[in-house]
């Protein structure tokens, strides 16, 4: 049988082996797992979509992160076509997203991964705060961490009457 617990640095997790030695007795072995086994990713159910040029929400838009590229700009990039977005507005996507499936898409170097990691957990921690429909814009007062502003509590919406 095994056991897995963190252990109080936060550094490692100590594996239990529980071991039968006789009939009624057992004996306890620890070993050590590294920590990138344990490390727990961020997800998030919500990410923000882009907008048009005029602050009108789309049908066809694209999800957005913060600029994750150094120099830091306060500015989204899109996950799709990298085009820059100075604002989005919050969407349910349905489906749980993690920091590394983000990283993966925007195909970033593995010598910078670490910080946009930490910039983007940071990102999905202030998302969890605001809710669905919300406009925010971005800035960084560090170059890891970001500050999610809200814009307004909803995007214009072009409803065009059909009837007269």
């Amino acid at each position: 049988m095994h056991v897995f617990l963190k252990d109080n640095s936060g550094n490692t997790a100590v594996k239990i082996l529980h071991v039968k030695t006789q009939p009624g007795f057992w004996c306890c072995q620890a070993a050590q797992r590294p920590r990138r086994w344990t490390t727990k990713m961020m997800t998030t159910k919500k990410l923000l979509q882009s907008m048009t040029k005029d602050g009108k929400a789309t049908l066809r838009g694209e999800f957005l992160v913060p600029y994750v590229l150094t120099p830091r700009r306060n500015c989204f990039i899109g996950l799709k076509t990298g085009k820059t977005y100075d604002s989005g507005y919050l969407v349910y996507i349905g489906k749980e997203v993690s920091t590394g499936e983000i990283i993966t898409k925007l195909d970033i170097a593995e010598d910078a991964e670490a910080d946009v990691r930490a910039l983007l957990q940071s990102f999905m921690d202030k998302l969890s705060v605001l809710k669905i429909g919300n406009v925010v814009s971005v800035s960084f007062p560090e170059s890891n961490r970001c500050i999610l502003k809200k814009e307004a509590e909803s995007p214009n919406y072009n409803h065009k009457k059909k009837l007269p």
